[in-house]
């Protein structure tokens, strides 16, 4: 791509080194800017980029698609949409890491309904959703399911609480483009074994299973060959207690698995 330069440089002298500056006008920048911004990455570049004016903040607002929120409370849900219109993917924290070692109270926060209540309404397109330390209830995985089930490629889980296998059910009987699904460490009701069957039953692009260090026990082995069988991209499995001589059949199947870990 060919950008006409418009600017002009400047040479000038300070003490005995030799500086040369350019000044472009305003419109050249912005055309840099706009080929440029969709390769940067890095959160803190782009935030140092949003600062330097406000044309620039706009062309980070339109080209954004993934932000991290560190702590759920430093901001709220109705400023999401206009700061990030275009936005797939979320990570967001709830509570401190000090809740693993009993120091914060259960009712202390971090619910993560209002954020799935402003996903639900308003990014719909949304690809990639990670919470981490959040109390999240089974109407919340319903009310993801139903509204962004169908783009939804990665769902992670990360030492949440208070939601059981009902939730899963949802998220394995509608999000069928789902390829990574994490529930490591998280405290999970186990009711049934029916939402391992769903996704056994209605995925064929899942890549990563990681039920680790949960209750889940109820765990049907003909599912896991089943998802190993369906799922031909499946590289890796973390599940609960189970004996590996009951995994034969899984082993058969999944021919390019890479990572298997079990928690006995």
């Amino acid at each position: 791509m060919n950008i006409p330069f418009s600017g002009q440089f400047n040479i000038n002298f300070q003490g005995d080194r030799l500086r040369r500056t350019a000044s472009f006008n305003s419109a050249m920048s912005d055309v840099v800017m706009e080929c440029v911004l969709p390769y940067v990455h890095d959160p803190r570049d782009r935030a140092a980029i949003s600062l330097v004016c406000q044309r620039w903040y706009e062309l980070d607002t339109s080209s954004r698609k993934h932000i991290t929120i560190a702590f759920c409370y430093t901001t709220t849900t109705d400023r999401l949409r206009p700061r990030f219109p275009v936005l797939e993917s979320l990570k967001l924290k709830g509570k401190p890491r000090a809740v693993m070692f009993n120091l914060i109270p259960d009712d202390w926060g971090g619910y993560v309904t209002p954020w799935v209540n402003e996903i639900a309404e308003n990014f719909n397109c949304l690809k990639f959703l990670h919470f981490r330390r959040m109390i999240v209830r089974d109407t919340d995985l319903e009310v993801l399911a139903r509204s962004g089930g169908r783009v939804l490629q990665a769902l992670k889980l990360d030492k949440c609480f208070r939601f059981s296998t009902d939730g899963l059910f949802h998220i394995g009987s509608m999000c069928r483009q789902l390829r990574t699904l994490f529930l490591e460490e998280s405290s999970i009701v186990e009711r049934d074994g029916q939402w391992l069957h769903e996704i056994a039953m209605n995925n064929s692009v899942l890549e990563t299973l990681n039920f680790y260090m949960t209750d889940l026990v109820q765990v049907s082995f003909e599912d896991l060959e089943r998802i190993a069988r369906n799922c031909c991209n499946l590289t890796s499995m973390k599940v609960s207690d189970c004996e590996i001589l009951d995994l034969v059949g899984f082993f058969r199947a999944a021919s390019v698995l890479e990572e298997l870990c079990e928690w006995c």
